[in-house]
Parts: C-alpha cells; sequence; structure tokens
C-alpha cells in the first residue's frame, strides 16, 4: 500500500529523530519533495533552543523563519515567481510545524522545564563570607557571576571570579538600599535616602547619573524596594507609613504597594503589601501580604494581576522572587516545631528559616535550603531547667543553626542565590549562598 506524502514525510522526520542514515531519500529527481526535506534537515541543524515563554511560540517562529530564508536562500536554487512560489513558501512553513509538534520536549528544554512541577538542591555552596553586618537583596546579573547586593547601608557588587567588592560611594546620601539592576543591566534602581524622607532614585550601573525617582510627600513615608517590570517601563515599590508613638518613638502603621511609570512619574497604587516581584511576561506580581493574628505576626506569599485585580493567597513565607521562566516562585518560609520535654513541664519552640519554591499552578512545594537544630545548646538549655517538681512551666525558643532569606533567581533558572545569617555569638555571620537546581 502506497503512503501519503504526510506519512513519507512523517517517516524522514523519524528517522532525524533517531539519528540513522538520512542520505538514502527517495524521489531523487522531484525538486520540490527535495526542498521539503531540505527544509526539515535546516531546522533539525538549527539548534533553536528557546526558554518557555508567554511569547515562545512566536520567538520559535521567527527563527525559523529567518533561519529557513538565509540558509536557503545559500543553498536552494532561485526560482520563478509564478505557479511555484506558493508551493515553495507552503512546503517549508508545513514542514516546520510537523518538525516542531515531533521534537520532545526533551530536546527543547535539557531540564525539563516545560515539564516540572517541583525543584529540588543538587548543590549547596557558599559564595563568600560578607561579616557581621546584615546583607539585603542579593541579585545575580546576566553574566551568572556579579551580584548586586546591599551591605552596611550600600550598594555593593561582587564577582565569582575577582574577591574584591565594590562599593558604590554614598556621596550626600546617608544609606542607599536594596537595589534592583533594570533589565537591560544598565540602571540600577534604589532605596536612597538624603536630608529628607527615603525616596526611589536612579543611577547608572557605573554609579554615575544619579537621579531622583520618586519622593514620598510626607514626613512619615518611606520608600522602599524597587522591582523593575520586565519590559523596563514601570517600577513597583513599597510605601512605608510610620506614626508617632509616645512609648516607643514610631509604630509601623502600613505598607502599600505602589508603581511609577518611568516616563510619565505617574504614581499609581496597587495594593496593600510588600517585596514586590514582577512575572516574567509582566502580567503578574507576587508580593508579601503581612497579617496580624492577636500578637502573631504571620507572612503570606500573594499573587495579583499587575494592576491589583484577582489577588489571590499563594502560600505562607515572605519575600517572593519569580522564575525566569514564570513556572516558580521561590520564598523565605519560617517553620515553628514544638516539642515537650520529658520529665519536665517544659516545652521547646523551635523556628527554623529556610529556602523553599513553589509551583505557580500546581501549588506543589520544594523545600531548597534546610536549617537544623544545634543538639548541644538545646541539651544545655534542657539540663538547665527546673527539676519535674516546679510548677512552673517553662518555653524554650530556639533558632536553626542558620537564617536563610532573600532569595534570587539567575537569569538562566538553573540556580538561586540567598542570604545565610548563621546564629552564632562570634565570628562572621552573613554569607551569600548558592543553590544548583534540578527540575523533577
Amino acid at each position: 500500500m502506497s503512503l501519503s506524502k504526510e506519512e513519507r514525510l512523517s517517516q524522514y522526520i523519524d528517522k532525524w529523530n533517531q539519528q540513522i542514515d538520512k542520505s538514502n531519500r527517495e524521489n531523487p529527481d522531484n525538486q520540490e519533495w527535495n526542498e521539503l526535506l531540505d527544509t526539515v534537515d535546516l531546522i533539525k541543524i538549527s539548534s533553536i533552543v528557546e526558554m518557555p515563554a508567554p511569547d515562545f511560540q512566536e520567538k520559535v517562529r521567527q527563527r525559523i523563519t529567518e533561519e529557513i530564508a538565509e540558509k536557503q536562500s545559500k543553498i536552494l536554487p532561485i526560482k520563478s515567481h509564478k505557479k511555484s512560489t506558493l508551493k515553495k513558501y507552503l512546503f517549508p512553513l508545513v514542514a516546520a510545524c510537523v518538525v516542531l509538534l515531533s521534537m520532545s520536549l526533551q530536546n527543547l528544554f535539557p531540564n525539563d522545564k516545560a515539564e516540572a512541577e517541583q525543584i529540588r538542591a543538587v548543590k549547596e555552596e557558599q559564595l563568600v563570607s560578607l561579616g557581621i553586618t546584615k546583607v539585603n537583596n542579593p541579585m545575580v546579573l546576566s553574566d551568572g557571576k556579579t551580584i548586586v547586593f546591599e551591605k552596611d547601608e550600600k550598594i555593593v557588587t561582587w564577582n565569582e571570579d575577582n574577591p574584591l567588592m565594590k562599593d558604590f560611594p554614598l556621596n550626600s546620601f546617608q544609606y542607599m538600599r536594596s537595589p534592583a539592576m533594570s533589565p537591560n543591566e544598565k540602571t540600577i534602581a534604589f532605596s536612597g535616602y538624603k536630608t529628607k524622607n527615603a525616596g526611589i532614585w536612579l543611577m547608572d550601573q557605573d554609579g554615575s547619573n544619579v537621579r531622583e525617582l520618586a519622593a514620598p510627600s510626607s514626613p512619615d513615608e518611606y520608600y522602599d524596594h524597587p522591582a523593575w517590570s520586565p519590559d523596563g517601563k514601570k517600577i513597583a515599590f513599597v510605601k512605608l507609613r510610620y506614626t508617632a508613638n509616645n512609648s516607643h518613638g514610631f509604630t509601623h502603621a502600613s505598607e502599600e504597594i505602589w508603581t511609577i511609570d518611568i516616563n510619565s512619574g505617574k504614581l499609581t497604587k496597587i495594593t496593600n503589601g510588600s517585596e514586590p516581584s514582577w512575572s516574567p511576561d509582566g502580567q503578574r506580581i507576587a508580593y508579601t501580604k503581612t497579617l496580624t493574628v492577636g500578637e502573631t505576626i504571620e507572612k503570606e506569599v500573594w499573587i495579583m494581576n499587575a494592576n491589583g485585580a484577582n489577588p489571590k493567597k499563594l502560600t505562607d513565607g515572605m519575600e517572593p522572587n519569580w522564575s525566569p521562566d514564570g513556572q516558580f516562585i521561590t520564598f523565605a518560609k519560617i517553620t515553628t516545631k514544638h516539642q515537650k520535654v520529658d520529665k519536665q513541664k517544659a516545652e521547646i519552640v523551635v523556628s527554623l528559616r529556610e529556602i523553599w519554591a513553589i509551583h505557580v499552578e500546581s501549588k506543589r512545594e520544594s523545600k531548597l535550603s534546610e536549617s537544623r537544630i544545634n543538639e548541644e545548646k538545646l541539651n544545655k538549655m534542657i539540663s538547665s531547667a527546673p527539676s519535674e517538681t516546679s510548677d512552673l512551666p517553662l518555653s524554650f525558643v530556639v533558632s536553626g543553626e542558620y537564617d536563610d532569606s532573600q532569595p534570587s533567581w539567575s537569569k538562566d533558572g538553573k540556580s538561586i542565590v540567598f542570604v545565610r545569617n548563621t546564629n552564632e555569638e562570634k565570628g562572621n555571620h552573613f554569607s551569600l549562598m548558592k543553590i544548583t537546581l534540578k527540575y523533577e
């Protein structure tokens, strides 16, 4: 039984996928058929690899079209633009569609990111020890080796190939915090304080051309935590408001997420919350929502449309950061465990702060870093407790050996950088850590 043209084409593509001999073509004298097979060959050897994104299909289609046009102009004969014109362009497009459908996702996405719902850490390493001063807002640049962060209320850059850290000079600033690099990595946004309250400022990537973007109108307000939209046209930031309190000086009254249009300067309130992170397509924002339940403060990760519509809780945690492919959000989460002490009226309350990730659609969570209890210190605390004859209930509050926070994705999505605070009384506390990931 004879096969149709589509069936014969499918068999040829199967040969390509199986990496077996393709030299023995049928119909060697059929020019249109050979043009079709040439197009298949061109697409397969073009090695087009794209990270999954909302415009992925359009990008692949455009790249295929460009590469076909370029390579066909070199190896295919120029034909008349009469009746053969339609066939000349229709056949390659049909072949492109068939080849794209036949290619496995494994070939397109080596880490299986298109189908992954969970990720796990396969390697954890310390990048650099940063002393006893708190470190904030690490951000990995596109070279995969340079990290911008805040330390000692200055903006600092560090490169894996060069252990020396570069400080941007404060000049007239009292502090410079929460650096955020623009998508094209030419501009740094930050929270800066001079003589008025902190506003959002911009400077070129070398520290020059410093200019104010937005400033609070009230002396009780401060702007912090800028985050660029993926197209570089807007910045989301947090407006913090404090009120005077006779007992304690000032009380944290509210935190709101606003956006500012870079060109027009228009300010728009989006929602109540903090720590905004844009999705890669710019359509949604993840953020932290703070809730007060009695005397307890709880942190939750929420997502919403970029205009503030359709807010919904994603999970418990804080400091969300959206993955480059848009499928995952990494965040910090505090886990509290309660443990009774035998033969004593005592309870141990353990607080562990660790790095997690959640698949946005399926809500499946993955723990990426792990803190632990210092058993030696814990045993000393227990042994110092009163005997079982005591009528006084005791509660021991213990932190894990590590407090991990502020995770940030690499641009290729293969790793996460975060800040680790080692809970020790002496020695260096803070360091930049790196987790290498595997998608499952």
